[in-house]
């Protein structure tokens, strides 16, 4: 059973921290398109970053999951928000990601119908559709 409801990540782009953790939108979201609402907040001293882990510890988390993956971005012409990710997830192997930033939740349907397209269009050579969140197939490989 995945036990493991609530978690944060710790994104390093150069010398910056960025925060971030998110949350499903279930309302919102089908078998096809997953909608989360995304989270994140810079912290720019490695020691901000410390003190940081030091209260999430302090709070019960703890490091679970070590993940490293490389992302391919590319943008849509046509619509700015909608990018293609190329992703190399270590242990996982290359995914394609179909992304769509909604400023607000009035965008969510057309930006579903979007995706929806793009991934009729695209989706012949591409096999199986897997929303499963990285995180979760990483931990599903850690129990073995």
């Amino acid at each position: 059973n995945w036990h493991h409801k609530k978690s944060f990540r710790i994104r390093t782009e150069g010398h910056k921290h960025i925060i971030n953790f998110k949350k499903k939108l279930k309302s919102l979201s089908d078998e096809e398109v997953v909608v989360k609402e995304e989270f994140e907040f810079p912290i720019n001293e490695d020691r901000d970053l410390e003190v940081f882990i030091a209260l999430q510890r302090d709070f019960g988390f703890y490091e679970w999951i070590h993940k490293k993956k490389v992302t391919e971005l590319f943008v849509y012409n046509r619509d700015k928000k909608l990018h293609f990710e190329i992703k190399k997830v270590s242990k996982l192997g290359y995914w394609l990601g179909v992304e769509y930033l909604c400023n607000n939740k009035k965008e969510v349907f057309m930006a579903k119908n979007l995706i929806k397209e793009i991934i009729s269009v695209i989706g012949d050579g591409l096999g199986e559709i897997d929303n499963t969140g990285y995180t979760k197939m990483l931990f599903s490989l850690k129990k073995r």
